[in-house]
């Protein structure tokens, strides 16, 4: 157990943002002492209340972020919009940094492995540590501790290696953001239609560190990294949380991409997202063990001497989060003290020590 008690400032009042608040507060080490929102009509509510956790907790929300760095907080636990709102995610994020604030996030997933980054994004961000003398760490569950965490960590036991895919399967019938599914993803638009998925801009962007990270680990230089993408109908409406998807149109996709070695598919990032279980049969399905309601299996595939097969699957929480939401931010709160405590940078993941929960109940 910790010895001291962090001051957290939290932004995020999305599905992610909101299990970010409440594994914040269910861990014994941790006090709420702002909360930064964008939007003016929730400047004044009730942290607790935004965040629909059931309670109110005492701390009013401020857009203003000078009031927030004057707290003199020790960590900010950052779930804001990295995808249509990157450039503001990532000015913020600089902007604690450089006030000598820890920043933990899953929003900026371009630098997850800030070895092969963009210098243009990196140097920044590297500057800003130095000058506050601040630490950043940025991870979720994928991009993050489902991949390329967890086939790192397979690879400890592994011989002869021919193949390593990373795998999600997953039902997104449950992610509550529609213009991420419409417009990232395609679903409910006629087969072959445009999205950033399926012209590999997206992918590039969110999952190449994590087949670099992957590749770096190994000790190899891999000849590029490709892409690939495919869709899948139904022949029968399908009604999400998000909206409606009609017969004949995209209700599941498969992409990735695969890291080339020696001219072949070395390190491969694998996912089949569907928006029912029955959808594209053909494809892997998850297992799922003894979970219920199960929303999301992460799997390490090694082909090689001897092969190796790692499942993680996941359902809900109590209160109804989707799991693979919950994981992404239990990922960056359950850190909080050895972010705090690492020195000045940007932390690689794969160098970081093993950590845990503090949030224990017998």
């Amino acid at each position: 157990m910790s010895a001291r008690t962090y001051k957290v400032v939290h932004v995020g009042t999305g599905v992610t943002g909101k299990c970010g608040l409440n594994a914040l507060l269910n861990q014994p080490d941790m006090q709420l002492v702002g909360h930064l929102v964008f939007d003016p009509a929730k400047v004044g509510a009730d942290a607790g209340a935004l965040c629909e956790l059931g309670y109110e907790v005492g701390v009013e929300a401020t857009s203003n972020v000078d009031d927030l760095i004057a707290l003199k907080p020790d960590f900010i636990n950052y779930f804001g919009d990295g995808q249509t709102k990157f450039d503001q995610s990532y000015d913020l994020i600089k902007r604690f940094l450089e006030a000598g604030i820890n920043v933990g996030t899953p929003s900026i997933y371009a630098i997850l492995h800030s070895k092969s980054a963009d210098p243009e994004l990196i140097k920044p961000l590297e500057e800003a540590c130095r000058k506050g003398n601040s630490s950043l760490f940025i991870s979720g569950i994928d991009p993050g501790y489902a991949s390329p965490w967890l086939a790192v960590g397979l690879l400890k036991s592994a011989d002869e290696v021919s193949e390593i895919r990373m795998q999600e399967i997953a039902d997104y019938s449950f992610y509550d953001v529609e213009w991420v599914m419409r417009e990232i993803y395609g679903m409910g638009k006629p087969l072959g239609s445009h999205s950033t998925l399926s012209d590999g801009s997206f992918m590039r962007w969110v999952w190449t560190p994590t087949i670099n990270a992957v590749a770096d680990r190994m000790g190899i230089e891999l000849d590029e990294i490709r892409t690939f993408f495919d869709g899948a109908v139904h022949d029968e409406r399908i009604d999400t949380l998000w909206g409606p998807i009609e017969p004949g149109t995209l209700a599941a996709v498969r992409f990735g991409l695969e890291g080339i070695y020696q001219g072949k598919p070395l390190i491969i990032l694998d996912h089949i997202t569907r928006c029912a279980l029955d959808v594209a049969p053909h494809w892997p399905q998850a297992k799922g063990g003894e979970i219920e309601k199960l929303r999301h299996e992460y799997t390490v595939l090694i082909k090689g001497n001897p092969n190796l097969d790692l499942r993680l699957a996941m359902g809900e929480t109590r209160e109804g989060y989707d799991a693979g939401l919950t994981t992404t931010a239990n990922v960056i709160v359950n850190a909080i003290p050895l972010i705090v405590s690492h020195q000045a940078g940007i932390i690689d993941e794969l160098e970081f020590p093993v950590y845990s929960t503090r949030n224990i109940k017998v």
